[in-house]
């Protein structure tokens, strides 16, 4: 069942008119175009002692983060749970396993990939 929007929907919908989003700001010698600043900084008065943690300089000692550079090969059923939890078609799903096939995120053994119908 499809659930989009059809022609026969869209002349229905109604969108709320927001001024604020309608009309333009008016921009003069008294109100110039706010610029950009060319360097952001964080102001450490506003930023509670330990609220900010720098890059590479905490340590959780429950978090492993060995595996992360690993690359997680698919085996059959974890690719047939993916395709029926994402609802794909057959020619969708033969696409995606020919897709991580190519990028090797598939196991070699068992390469043709079969779809259950449902």
């Amino acid at each position: 069942m499809n659930m989009g929007l059809s022609r026969k929907k869209k002349d229905r919908l109604q969108y709320p008119c927001i001024s604020s989003t309608i009309q333009l700001v008016p921009h003069s010698a008294d109100m110039p175009i706010p610029d950009a600043p060319k360097k952001y900084e964080i102001v450490k008065d506003y930023v509670e002692k330990g609220e900010f943690i720098g890059s590479g300089t905490s340590h959780d000692p429950d978090f492993e983060a060995g595996y992360l550079n690993e690359l997680h090969r698919l085996n059959k059923a974890e690719l047939s749970d993916l395709v029926r939890y994402l609802d794909l078609p057959k020619q969708k799903a033969k696409l995606l396993a020919s897709k991580l096939l190519q990028w090797n995120s598939t196991p070699t053994k068992g390469q043709d990939y079969r779809v259950q119908n449902s």
